[in-house]
């Protein structure tokens, strides 16, 4: 009869998600905050990229490349929507946009 894998067994096979959960979660932080894009989109791009650079080298090790990738996105988009806004309310204080 096969024998069960106690707790601690299990949870040293198991990947390892941390980073990538990082980065998704701070991509969803920086979609529903106003300001969050920079303040959470920024750190969301450094954990995905983080967490794949540690899947690739250890795949067996690390798990969760699709949330790293999800993270990855959301960061970049909206990193680049915040940007975008912030430049464009620099240069309307600055009075150079005219509309």
């Amino acid at each position: 009869m096969k024998e069960e894998p106690s707790a601690s067994q299990a949870q040293e096979f198991a990947p390892s998600r941390g980073l990538a959960f990082a980065s998704l979660i701070l991509g969803i932080v920086a979609v529903f905050s106003m300001a969050g894009g920079l303040l959470a989109g920024l750190p969301a791009v450094i954990c995905g990229h983080k967490a794949l650079s540690k899947i690739k080298k250890s795949p067996d090790r690390y798990g969760g490349r699709g949330m790293a990738i999800t993270g990855l996105i959301l960061g970049y988009i909206m990193g680049s929507i915040s940007l975008c806004f912030i430049i464009y309310l620099i240069l309307g204080m600055l009075d150079v946009v005219h509309l």
